[in-house]
């Protein structure tokens, strides 16, 4: 599998929103009645230096990661369901070409059994 990131690793400069949307998969990760499971999302959280069990009062910004996770959790968790799903079937249809915008902290190429010669790539953003 090729593999083409902007930005690739979690001690970088990452974005709130990612990091709810992280904090939701490692929430639901969790469940007992997952719908998802993404064993990385939690370890990005630790890369960030974000606790995913941190109270809701806790600094001024990690408070709105943890409320905003609780929030969108089920969203995220039914977004995730849905766009691994297809991903699957996109490369069982023998798709190779894979491109995720938005990807904040998305860890699709590493929780889902791509081809190797399968090529994603993910784009966060404008610079």
């Amino acid at each position: 599998m090729q593999f083409n990131s902007e930005s690739c690793f979690a001690t970088e400069v990452v974005g709130r929103t990612a990091l709810v949307v992280a904090m939701a998969r490692a929430l639901e990760t969790r469940s007992l009645q997952r719908m998802i499971d993404d064993p990385w999302a939690e370890r990005f959280l630790a890369a960030a230096g974000v606790e995913i069990f941190a109270p809701r009062s806790v600094g001024k910004g990690r408070g709105v990661i943890v409320a905003g996770a609780h929030l969108v959790r089920n969203f995220v968790a039914v977004r995730t369901r849905f766009v691994d799903n297809y991903v699957s079937s996109a490369v069982a249809a023998n798709i190779r070409q894979i491109v995720i915008l938005g990807a904040g902290l998305d860890a699709r190429v590493l929780r889902l059994p791509l081809p190797r010669t399968s090529r994603l790539t993910r784009w966060n953003g404008l610079r």
